[in-house]
């Protein structure tokens, strides 16, 4: 795409980033903002899942938790404001002192009334019912064990 900066009559061969009609980045040479030109998105862009309509995420008269209902850190609750949270030894948004944990352990999704539980390829497993999961769906109360912790997921309605 070839632009010229209105501020010094650079003429800009390079293909620009354009994220709306409206985006706009600085001229090389002036500093001065430039205006990008209306982007034509192609109707098979728009159709993928990544362009298609948005995810639910967490709904909004809903408070979400998880709570370790058993276990050293028995007690210990995260309050979930974000549609994805990791639990793990480190890194996580639940930390859980446990050596029998990875790192990174399992990842919880939340998609609007779906909401899943991950095992991020842990060492010792996710378990679910006495059964070790790779992926699993979750509903309120439901409840799966991390090393030597059992951790709930508690869904209530929120205060108005």
């Amino acid at each position: 795409m070839g632009l010229s900066c209105p501020h010094c009559d650079l003429s800009i061969e390079d293909e620009l980033p354009r994220l709306t009609e409206s985006a706009q980045i600085l001229c090389p040479q002036c500093q001065q903002p430039l205006t990008l030109p209306e982007m034509t998105i192609p109707i098979s862009i728009v159709d993928t899942p990544l362009m298609g309509a948005p995810r639910q995420g967490l709904d909004p008269g809903k408070k979400y938790a998880l709570l370790i209902v058993s276990g050293e850190e028995a007690g210990k609750v995260l309050n979930v404001e974000k549609t994805v949270v990791t639990v793990g030894r480190s890194g996580c948004d639940l930390v859980v002192d446990d050596p029998e944990l990875s790192r990174r352990h399992v990842r919880v999704e939340f998609n609007g009334t779906d909401i899943s539980l991950k095992d991020l390829d842990s060492t010792n497993g996710t378990y679910v019912d006495d059964q070790r999961i790779s992926e699993v769906a979750l509903d309120n109360r439901s409840k799966f064990r991390v090393g030597s912790h059992e951790i709930a997921l508690v869904i209530t309605d929120r205060d108005n």
